[in-house]
């Protein structure tokens, strides 16, 4: 119980720490602003990553069932706000869609190839033997 306490705990003043009052009967002129957005979609993110610890510990660590139960309520926070990023971009910005395609791939697709490539290498190093096929992805 006490992980669970900390997390949740660690999580609140995360989120909690850059927040500021509004004076009585004022609101925040824009809400869903670059750095507000960034801010939740950081924190969404982490607590996606402790959704998947606690999948990958299930049935040794109950207390964390927390955690997978409402991951997916801080994935659909993550795309709402990414898609919402991207739409007021593409309102704001002259030309936003010039090269988009070949920014974002390379951002995604040069991560996900190093991964893969430490995966692979680690797993070899520990005994791990691959097929060609699997090797290329088949």
């Amino acid at each position: 119980m006490s992980v669970f306490i900390i997390l949740i705990i660690g999580l609140a003043v995360l989120l909690f720490t850059c927040c500021k009052v509004s004076p009585r009967q004022q609101w925040q002129d824009d809400p869903l602003s670059l750095d507000t957005s960034k801010a939740v979609k950081g924190f969404a993110a982490l607590y996606i990553v402790f959704g998947h610890i606690a999948q990958a510990l299930k049935g040794e660590n109950d207390i964390l069932y927390f955690f997978t139960e409402t991951g997916v309520l801080f994935v659909g926070m993550f795309f709402f706000l990414s898609g919402y990023g991207l739409y007021t971009n593409l309102k704001t910005k002259e030309n936003y869609l010039k090269g988009f395609l070949k920014k974002r791939l390379i951002t995604v697709l040069v991560p996900f190839y190093v991964c893969i490539l430490v995966f692979t290498a680690a797993a070899a190093i520990f005994g791990r033997r691959f097929t060609a096929l699997e090797l290329l992805g088949v």
